[in-house]
């Protein structure tokens, strides 16, 4: 709070919170702009930055009112309490919707007559095939595109290779399981497609073409 300009030549090139004098740390830029009129510009935007950081220094990032000297980043006691009802309120959530697609991924597996234990190897070869070759855990259409390797055979993709190996093992899992892995956005996460019905999926893969659950 109440910025001290930090100055050398009629230069501003940092801020100091008024109240405890501390400089907080911010971003760098890399590299070093050769461009003299560049690098004024940067010294500039640096110091807005610094000038921002010290005005909400010593201050509850809420509601802005006065915390202890030197308190450069946190929040009041009664926003600090509201702010611990927010994230168990949104915890809560996230376990109810992750228990609700794990009720439906056991059911589904069961259906198709699966063997747990293989979708669940399935599931996480999917993941690292799409990490290793996307540096995606899972990536739009990733069980589209890895389909395509179990029909058509192994190929590139993205940084990396689906070899033969792969290729196998995919297969291998997905008749061991029964079925096929999908992202789903309305349950939030990865689940278990039977076979005949991830075959209608991918032969429409259209928003109106076999839908999981449909």
């Amino acid at each position: 709070m109440n910025p001290i300009p930090l100055r050398h030549n009629r230069r501003t090139y940092a801020w100091a919170c008024g109240r405890c004098h501390k400089v907080r740390a911010v971003g760098e830029y890399l590299g070093y702009p050769t461009d003299p009129t560049e690098h004024a510009k940067r010294d500039s935007d640096r110091a807005k930055s610094y000038m921002l950081a010290a005005e909400s220094c010593c201050r509850c990032q809420e509601c802005e009112c006065e915390l202890a000297p030197g308190t450069t980043f946190g929040r009041c006691p009664p926003c600090e309490a509201k702010e611990d009802e927010r994230v168990a309120k949104v915890t809560a959530e996230h376990r109810a919707e992750s228990d609700a697609r794990d009720a439906h991924n056991t059911a589904a597996i069961a259906a198709a007559g699966g063997d747990p234990d293989a979708a669940e190897r399935l599931r996480s070869l999917m993941s690292d095939l799409s990490e290793d070759c996307r540096c995606a855990e899972w990536l739009d259409g990733c069980e589209t595109a890895l389909w395509a390797f179990v029909t058509e055979g192994p190929g590139g993709w993205g940084l990396g290779t689906v070899d033969q190996r792969g290729v196998d093992e995919l297969r291998d899992l997905s008749d061991k399981a029964g079925g096929w892995w999908v992202w789903d956005n309305t349950m939030g996460g990865n689940v278990f497609v039977p076979r005949a019905e991830w075959l209608a999926r991918y032969a429409d893969p259209s928003p109106e073409g076999g839908k999981v659950g449909a």
